[in-house]
Parts: C-alpha cells; sequence; structure tokens
C-alpha cells in the first residue's frame, strides 16, 4: 500500500469515527429529553405543527443509525452518505431561520440552558461537519 494510500485511509477512518461521535452524543441528548427536542424542532417551522413529533423520532432515530453506521466498516459508506445529507437538511434549517432573523436555540444537542440563539457559527459548524463527511467521502475513493 502507497503512502498515500494510508493517508487516505487513516484520514477516512478519522473522519468517520469524529462524526460517529457527534451523531452519537446528538441523539444521545435528544433521547434522553425528546419533549425539548420535539420543542426544538417545533421553533424552527419548518414542519407541520402534527408532524412535530414524529420528524423529531425520525431524526433522532436517523442519528443513532448513522452514529452507529459510522462505526461499523460495513455501513460506513452508506452512513456518510446518510450524515452529508442530514448535516446539508441541518445547515438549510439553521440557515432559513438565521434569514428570518429567529432567535432561537439550535436543538443541535439537545436542551442546553442558557444556550445562545442561533448565530453563523452554528451554520459554520453544520457545513464544516458536511465539509468533513464530504472529505470522508472523497478520501474513501482514494484509499480504495
Amino acid at each position: 500500500m502507497t503512502r498515500d494510500r494510508k493517508i487516505y485511509r487513516l484520514a477516512y477512518w478519522f473522519a468517520s469515527f469524529v462524526l460517529a461521535g457527534t451523531f452519537l452524543a446528538a441523539a444521545y441528548f435528544k433521547i434522553t429529553d425528546p419533549a425539548a427536542f420535539a420543542s426544538a424542532v417545533a421553533a424552527y417551522r419548518l414542519v407541520p405543527e402534527r408532524l412535530v413529533p414524529a420528524f423529531s423520532f425520525a431524526v433522532t432515530a436517523m442519528e443513532t443509525a448513522c452514529g452507529i453506521g459510522l462505526a461499523v466498516p460495513k455501513l460506513r459508506a452508506a452512513s456518510l452518505w446518510t450524515a452529508l445529507a442530514l448535516l446539508v437538511l441541518f445547515s438549510g434549517a439553521i440557515g432559513i431561520n438565521l434569514i428570518r432573523g429567529a432567535a432561537i436555540p439550535c436543538g443541535c444537542f439537545g436542551h442546553v440552558p442558557n444556550a445562545d440563539p442561533l448565530n453563523a457559527m452554528y451554520l459554520m459548524r453544520s457545513l464544516m461537519l458536511a465539509l468533513l463527511a464530504a472529505m470522508a467521502l472523497t478520501a474513501r475513493k482514494k484509499a480504495a
């Protein structure tokens, strides 16, 4: 194996585990307080009110599955695509509410007392994680 392939393989592995930890941590806080997360989802005003509980559950389930899948080699590629899709979705939701000027909590890691309202840093964090997922997918191809 060439040195470049080893570096790409390491980058793929590292990015996958960083994303796995992030998704599992986010899911954990949502699982421990589902009502607070549903409230955060409702505050975004992007999902019809009657669908908020189901949507909140689906997001939490997808984050959990994605986090677990990123740690399992046979599921990693599909989980990276799922992570990328979720992060693009989250970035869009944050961006829309920043444009609206909504002073709402992110809800990304559950209910955090005294959390800052949405700001550009939340959007940047989400976009950087999406970039990490995209880089991992690229590294996966080059490591093969």
